[in-house]
């Protein structure tokens, strides 16, 4: 740091508006764009509200903390099971919140000072987001010199998967064995019938979001409530990315109806997973897994060396990531009986999905697998009056596209 910097926080987008120029200068991952961030915080007002730790040298910008300012909760669950929520405002920084190449001394200076707004009552916990374990700022929010009632005694832990692309597809289908069998199977079955669509375009939003919502609406993830939404949020986000130029979406069709699709962004030449899925009744033919081989192939074609999968675990991460990295998420509590009373939810909540990641990971899947059957069936029947997808007619003869 200069003699001359300075850290302060800024609360609105009046606030930090002068500083686009300079946001946009220093983003360097898709999570750090100025128009996604904005597009987001919109959509989760008034609940939430920008949050920025900036430090500026004069006018210009060179280090910040990006975040929101939110009314939350803390909670304490089994599974998909909340019987325990703690209504909470919270600062949270979320992954990759960073702008600009900051020094430890840097970073240090930035995350006191949201320490301080959490000490002052700003908010009862500070929630920095799934820090890669080893980090400059992992290391340093693990080190802040706190009260014993402030400090998060057990961080939440999950598994990050990357895929580190060849130079060429061929190299790609060598490194996992039988996928271009599978791909060619599937296209010779519905030789005629299907198709394999990349979609950038604002003006394909709206049918890329049909398509994907009939393959989700019957689905667990969508009576959990996550995964692609439709939502409003969900669109606008869609929005942001395709007027940045950085959407990216990969779908496979049979008689013009989706059957798998997975979306994201491209940033560089890193591309970001955000949402997935497939038709359940074309399992037979693993759509999914067909439909991300033509993915690679086409981000390879376009210079992408890196995609991300986003955090937590799936077997098609496991299956086709050859990277896997441990986050931390933590937190800084109030010094208040709210914010102890916080902190003790949150840890007892952490220590029991910590042990369902790694030690009884087999076990959680096990009793996982029966309740997203359930989820899914429930779903179903409250979406019977919907029109279902049509059932698959595959033809045997032909050869691959």
């Amino acid at each position: 740091m200069t003699r001359d910097a300075d850290v302060r926080v800024l609360r609105s987008l009046e606030e930090i508006e002068p500083l686009q120029a300079d946001w946009k200068r220093l983003a360097s991952q898709p999570d750090h764009d100025w128009d996604i961030y904005w597009s987001e915080l919109q959509n989760a007002a008034p609940t939430a509200q920008p949050y920025m730790v900036a430090l500026t040298d004069g006018s210009q910008l060179l280090s910040a903390l990006v975040g929101r300012l939110e009314a939350g909760r803390v909670s304490f669950g089994i599974g998909y099971w909340k019987p325990v929520r703690l209504p909470a405002r919270r600062i949270v920084i979320p992954m990759h919140g960073v702008l600009g190449a900051s020094s430890d001394a840097t970073l240090a200076a930035l995350v006191e000072r949201v320490v301080q707004d959490v000490r002052d009552g700003q908010a009862d916990v500070a929630v920095f987001e799934f820090l890669e374990e080893g980090s400059a700022l992992h290391t340093i929010a693990k080190g802040l010199r706190v009260g014993f009632w402030m400090r998060d005694r057990v961080p939440m832990r999950r598994i990050h998967r990357y895929v580190n692309l060849p130079a060429t597809f061929k190299e790609y289908d060598r490194q996992h064995k039988g996928l271009l069998q599978k791909v060619r199977k599937f296209e010779r079955t519905f030789q005629g019938r299907f198709e394999h669509r990349v979609l950038t375009q604002e003006s394909e939003i709206e049918a890329f979001c049909e398509g994907a919502d009939a393959v989700v609406r019957l689905g667990y993830q969508r009576a959990l409530g996550v995964g692609f939404l439709n939502s409003d949020g969900d669109r606008s986000k869609l929005r942001a990315a395709a007027r940045a130029g950085t959407w990216r979406a990969f779908v496979t069709l049979v008689d013009g109806k989706t059957v798998a699709f997975w979306s994201g962004c491209q940033f560089g030449n890193s591309a970001l997973l955000w949402w997935t899925g497939y038709d359940s009744s074309y399992q037979e033919f693993s759509p999914g897994l067909v439909s991300s081989a033509r993915m690679v192939e086409r981000l390879i074609e376009s210079g992408v060396t890196r995609l991300d999968f986003g955090g937590g675990d799936a077997a098609y991460k496991e299956r086709l990531a050859d990277e896997a990295k441990w986050e931390e998420t933590v937190c800084v509590y109030a010094p208040s009986f709210k914010g102890a009373l916080a902190n003790s939810i949150r840890a007892s909540d952490a220590f029991v999905g910590n042990l369902s990641r790694t030690h009884l990971k087999g076990l959680a899947n096990r009793l996982k697998t029966p309740w997203r059957r359930f989820m899914a069936r429930k779903q179903a029947s409250g979406q019977s009056g919907l029109p279902a997808s049509g059932s698959p007619q595959p033809r045997a003869e032909g050869g691959p596209r």
